[in-house]
């Protein structure tokens, strides 16, 4: 487990909501909102991870009981900011996809192969996602950075995606609400059924916590975790800087 994983702090409400969402029958997706540098990509890698809350088996009480032991949870992290994305992200999330499935071995390679021979990059996953759902799998699409892609797709194939969210769960990562980038878009059948999650500051509680944490590294600077409490404002990029520049003076 990396170091962003170990202490990704906060958020606990979110997350529990989140994981219930994506194991529900049918699965709920998700549409993450918040500035630049709110969390967004460290709330994803933290789902994501192998000891996170959708496979650890720290958070097998969080799941329901047929995902419990986190097997059968395949999360996929997609970062839509990098140039292939961009150039065709159909192609680019079906490539993505497969890969990630073969990898779990939720995917026989000579079925992935089969599969790609459909007509479309929509059919090809829709395919895709028929077969690990009927193998009782649960893929989970983590997409960071979608804003960046999001006004380029194309508005029949959007709609033809649907089906998409009957087998595997959505959660998009978006600096602002989706209906605030293209409404008509956002309230496409793919998108219109999301829940709109907004990350902003960390609760005061678990900042000091987190603060606490991080001094003990440094016992001398205890008595500052009120004025670093009040520098940082609660922000999540602020109190990980603390950590970082702690590490430092240590050394």
């Amino acid at each position: 487990m990396g170091y962003e994983e170990k202490h990704f702090v906060g958020r606990e409400r979110v997350v529990r909501e989140i994981v219930q969402g994506v194991l529900a029958n049918p699965p709920t997706s998700f549409s993450l909102v918040g500035s630049k540098l709110s969390g967004k990509s460290k709330l994803l890698v933290f789902l994501a991870s192998d000891e996170g809350p959708l496979i650890g088996d720290e958070y097998a009480a969080w799941r329901p009981y047929s995902y419990s032991d986190g097997s059968r949870v395949i999360p996929i992290r997609i970062d839509c900011s990098i140039p292939s994305a961009r150039e065709n992200f159909l192609a680019f999330l079906l490539a993505e996809v497969t890969s990630a499935l073969q990898r779990e071995g939720a995917l026989p390679a000579g079925r992935a192969r089969d599969t790609q021979q459909e007509v479309s990059n929509t059919v090809a996953l829709l395919a895709l996602m028929r077969q690990v759902a009927d193998a009782d799998y649960r893929p989970v699409l983590l997409m960071d950075n979608f804003d960046r892609i999001f006004v380029a797709l194309p508005h029949d194939t959007v709609n033809e995606l649907r089906p998409l969210t009957f087998h595997a769960a959505l959660i998009v990562a978006s600096e602002q609400p989706l209906h605030d980038l293209d409404r008509s878009l956002a309230a496409s059948p793919l998108f219109n059924v999301m829940t709109q999650v907004f990350i902003g500051l960390v609760e005061t509680e678990v900042a000091r916590r987190w603060v606490e944490e991080q001094l003990e590294v440094v016992p001398a600077l205890l008595p500052a975790t009120d004025s670093l409490l009040e520098i940082t404002g609660n922000h999540p990029f602020l109190l990980r800087m603390i950590g970082d520049i702690l590490v430092e003076v240590k050394e």
